[in-house]
C-alpha cells in the first residue's frame, strides 16, 4: 500500500518495481490493486491510468465494494480479463472463521449474505 513496501516486496520477489508515476510506461501481463482507490463511496476513483490497460492484460482489483470497480469496468471494456475482490474477501473470512471456532466454515451461506449485502 505505500511505495517503500512495494520496493521491498518487489526486492525480496526478484521483480521489478515501478513508482506509481512510472506505471504510464508500465509493460506487464498482470495488473493488481491492493489499494482501496475505487471503494465505496469513491467509486469513480481509478489507481492508474487507463493507458497501462491493454487487451488480454489481467486486472484484479481486491476492492470488494462495489464488486465491479471502475478499474474493473475500464479494463474490461478494452479487453482485459477481469477478477473482483469478493472471493478473496470470502475465503480470508472462512479462514478466519475456521482459526477461530475450529469448524468448518459455510462457505455457500458466508457468500450468500456478502453477495446479498452489496448487490
Amino acid at each position: 500500500r505505500t511505495e517503500g513496501r512495494a520496493e521491498n516486496l518487489a526486492r525480496d520477489l526478484g521483480c521489478r518495481y515501478s513508482g506509481f508515476k512510472d506505471l504510464r510506461n508500465l509493460k506487464t501481463e498482470v495488473l493488481i490493486n491492493c489499494t482501496s482507490v475505487g471503494m465505496y463511496p469513491k467509486v469513480e476513483e481509478i489507481p492508474v491510468s487507463t493507458e497501462v490497460l491493454r487487451p488480454g492484460m489481467w486486472v484484479f482489483d481486491v476492492v470488494y465494494n462495489p464488486p465491479e470497480t471502475r478499474l474493473l469496468k475500464e479494463a474490461r471494456e478494452r479487453g482485459c480479463y477481469v477478477l473482483n475482490g469478493l472471493k478473496m474477501f470470502i475465503y480470508q473470512a472462512a479462514e478466519q472463521f475456521e482459526l477461530w471456532t475450529g469448524r468448518k466454515a459455510p462457505l455457500e451461506v458466508m457468500e450468500g449474505i456478502v453477495k446479498g449485502r452489496l448487490m
